[in-house]
C-alpha cells in the first residue's frame, strides 16, 4: 500500500470508531433523556400522590380540631369533593393523562371516587349539627338552680323560723352564678352559643340581677319579730290593771290585807323582767330594751304604793283617805306610766310584725317570681346547652363513623396508587444503571478507538520509514558511485595535464575535445555537489520520518 493509502485507511479507521462512539453517545443520552422524563413524570405523579395524601389528613385534621379544640367554632374545610385540590387532579385531564402514562392506575382512582366523596359529605353533616357545647354546662347550669332554689329557702325559712336577720347574698354579683357570669369561660359559652341560646342568657342575667336586688329589699325592710311579746305584755298589763282593782277594793272596804303582790320582783311581769326571754329580746330589740328600763321604776312604785296603802288603811276610818289619796297620787299614776311602757314596747313589736309582713309580701309578690323566671330561663339555657352537647356528640359520632373509616379508604387506595405508579414507572436506580451502561459502552468502544488508532498509527509509520529509508539508502549509493566517477575524471584530467607538453601538437586537435571535456567535468562536479546535496536532505528526510 502507498503511504497515501496507509493514511486514508488509518484515519477512516479512527473516523469509523469516532462516528460509532458519536452515535453510541447520542442514542445513549436520548434514552437517558427519555428515562429520566419517565423518572420525573413518575416522582410528579408519586409526589402529588403523596401530598394529596397529606392534604387529606391536613383536611381531616380541621374537622377533628372542630370537635377537640374549644376555640375552633367554625367548620373552614372544603365541602365540595370536586373542589379540593385532590377533586380538582381527580376529575381534571391529568388524571387521563395519569391512566395513560399508567393503565392500570384507572380502577384505583375510579375506586377512590366513592369514598372520596363520602369523606367530604361526613363534613358536611358535621357542620350542619356541630354546635361547640361545653360538656360541663349542663350540670352547672343545674348547680346554680340549685343553689338559687335553696337560697330562696333561706329566705323562706328566715321568715318560717323567724331568724333574726336575712342571710343571704343580696349582690347578684357575688352569688355562685353571678361570679361564673363574669368569667372567661362564660363569655366564651356566650359567645359560641346561637343567637336563640344568647337571648335566653340575657334575659336570665336581668332576671337575675333583679332577683338579687329583691332580696335586697327584704333585708332592708326585715325585721324580726318576737312570737308571743305582744300577748305576754297586754296579759301582764291587764295584770296590773287587775292588781290595781284589787287595791281600790281593799280601800273602798277598808281591809288593809289588799289581797295584791307588793314585792315588784315577785309579780308575774316582775318574774319575766328577771327571765332569759327577757335578756334575750332586750338583746334583739332595742325598742323593747328602752320600754323595759322605763318601766322598772314606776313598776316598782306601783307595787311599793301598795305598801303604803296598806299600813294607811291599817289606821283605820283615818287612813282610809290617805289611801285614796296614796292610790290616785302615786299607784294610779304609776299604773299609766307603766302602762304607757307597756304600749310602746307593743306599738314597737307591731312595727316589727309589719316591717317583716312587707318583706314577707316582697318575697311572695316580687322575688318569688323572678326566682321562676330566673329558674326558667336557666331551664332553657341548661336545655339548650345538652341540645348543643347532643348535637356535638352527634358529630363525634359522624367522625367516627364516617369521615376516619372513609378517611382511611381514601389513604390505602392513594397508597395503591402509589405502588402501581412505583411498578410501571423507571426507577431512579433503574435510570442510573442504564446511564452508566451508556457511559460504559461509550468509554468501551472509545477505549478500542484509541487502541485501533494507536495501533494504526504504528504501523503507518513504520510503513513510511522503512520506505524513507530504502529511498535514502539508494540516493547514498548513487553518491558514491558519482562521487567514484568523479575521482576518475580528476585523474584522467591529471594525466591529461601531464602529456600536453607531449601532446601540444595533439592539443590544436583536441583542443575542441578538452573544451567539450572541461564543460562535463564541470558538469559532472556540478552533477557531484547536487547528489551530495541530495544525500545530505536525504538523510535528514529519512531522520525526520525514523522521528
Amino acid at each position: 500500500m502507498t503511504i497515501g493509502k496507509k493514511l486514508a485507511l488509518g484515519f477512516a479507521v479512527v473516523l469509523c470508531v469516532l462516528g460509532g462512539i458519536v452515535v453510541m453517545a447520542f442514542t445513549g443520552v436520548g434514552g437517558i433523556v427519555t428515562n429520566a422524563q419517565e423518572v420525573i413524570y413518575g416522582n410528579e405523579l408519586d409526589g402529588n400522590m403523596t401530598q394529596k395524601e397529606v392534604d387529606h389528613l391536613n383536611w381531616v385534621n380541621k374537622v377533628s380540631a372542630l370537635l377537640t379544640d374549644e376555640n375552633v367554632t367554625t367548620l373552614n374545610v372544603e365541602l365540595d369533593d370536586h373542589q379540593c385540590g385532590f377533586g380538582k387532579w381527580l376529575y381534571s385531564d391529568a388524571r387521563k393523562e395519569a391512566e395513560k402514562q399508567i393503565p392500570g392506575l384507572a380502577s384505583t382512582l375510579k375506586g377512590i371516587e366513592e369514598p372520596h366523596c363520602k369523606l367530604h359529605e361526613s363534613a358536611g353533616h358535621i357542620g350542619e349539627c356541630f354546635i361547640q357545647a361545653d360538656a360541663e354546662l349542663p350540670g352547672l347550669i343545674a348547680a346554680r338552680e340549685v343553689d338559687h332554689l335553696n337560697w330562696a329557702n333561706a329566705i323562706r325559712d328566715t321568715f318560717l323560723e323567724n331568724k333574726e336577720e336575712l342571710n343571704v347574698q343580696v349582690d347578684g354579683t357575688q352569688c355562685a352564678l353571678g361570679k361564673w357570669l363574669t368569667t372567661a369561660e362564660a363569655k366564651k359559652n356566650y359567645d359560641n352559643g346561637t343567637a336563640e341560646f344568647r337571648k335566653v342568657w340575657d334575659a336570665m342575667a336581668k332576671s337575675h340581677a333583679e332577683l338579687h336586688r329583691s332580696a335586697k329589699d327584704i333585708t332592708d325592710g326585715y325585721a324580726q319579730i318576737h312570737q308571743g311579746l305582744e300577748t305576754l305584755l297586754l296579759n301582764r298589763l291587764l295584770d296590773h290593771k287587775n292588781w290595781a282593782e284589787n287595791v281600790s277594793k281593799a280601800i273602798i272596804e277598808g281591809k288593809s290585807d289588799l289581797g295584791v303582790q307588793t314585792d315588784h320582783s315577785k309579780c308575774a311581769y316582775g318574774k319575766f323582767l328577771a327571765s332569759e326571754q327577757c335578756a334575750e329580746y332586750t338583746r334583739t330589740f332595742p325598742e323593747f330594751r328602752d320600754a323595759v328600763e322605763e318601766s322598772k321604776e314606776p313598776h316598782r312604785k306601783l307595787h311599793e304604793s301598795a305598801i303604803q296603802i296598806s299600813k294607811a288603811l291599817e289606821k283605820g276610818v283615818e287612813g282610809k283617805a290617805e289611801a285614796e289619796k296614796l292610790f290616785q297620787e302615786t299607784t294610779l299614776p304609776a299604773l299609766a306610766h307603766v302602762g304607757e311602757c307597756f304600749h310602746k314596747a307593743i306599738t314597737a313589736e307591731k312595727g316589727l310584725t309589719g316591717q317583716q309582713a312587707q318583706a314577707k309580701k316582697i318575697y311572695d309578690e316580687k322575688t318569688t317570681p323572678l326566682l321562676n323566671e330566673t329558674l326558667e330561663h336557666m331551664h332553657a339555657m341548661k336545655s339548650a346547652a345538652e341540645s348543643a352537647l347532643a348535637g356535638m356528640n352527634q358529630a363525634n359520632g359522624i367522625y367516627a363513623e364516617h369521615t376516619v373509616p372513609n378517611l382511611h379508604k381514601v389513604q390505602g387506595l392513594l397508597q395503591d396508587a402509589r405502588e402501581k405508579v412505583k411498578d410501571n414507572v423507571m426507577t431512579q436506580e433503574a435510570m442510573l444503571g442504564a446511564a452508566q451502561g451508556t457511559k460504559r459502552n461509550v468509554g468501551v468502544v472509545g477505549i478500542i478507538g484509541i487502541l485501533a488508532g494507536i495501533v494504526l498509527a504504528f504501523v503507518i509509520a513504520r510503513g513510511i520509514t522503512s520506505v524513507l529509508k530504502r529511498i535514502i539508502n539508494g540516493l547514498t549509493e548513487g553518491s558514491e558511485q558519482v562521487s567514484s566517477a568523479a575521482g576518475q575524471v580528476s585523474s584522467a584530467s591529471q594525466s591529461l595535464a601531464e602529456g600536453a607538453t607531449e601532446q601540444a601538437a595533439g592539443l590544436e586537435e583536441t583542443s575542441s575535445s578538452l573544451e567539450e571535456m572541461s564543460s562535463m567535468t564541470k558538469q559532472n562536479a556540478e552533477n557531484a555537489a547536487q547528489a551530495n546535496n541530495l544525500s545530505s536532505e536525504a538523510r535528514k528526510a529519512a531522520d525526520s520520518g525514523s522521528e
